[in-house]
């Protein structure tokens, strides 16, 4: 399975179990569904 990456980012965690730790950040592009409620226009 191959994913297209649109961002790598390093950032704080701001939810779930690890709450305020450093975490990296892997944002994909190219999903097809278009959902109602997704936020992100690039997807």
């Amino acid at each position: 399975m191959k994913f297209k990456v649109n961002e790598v980012f390093h950032s704080i965690q701001g939810e779930g179990a690890r709450i305020g730790r450093p975490c990296l950040f892997i944002r994909l592009t190219g999903c097809p569904l278009r959902c109602a409620y997704c936020d992100t226009e690039y997807a």
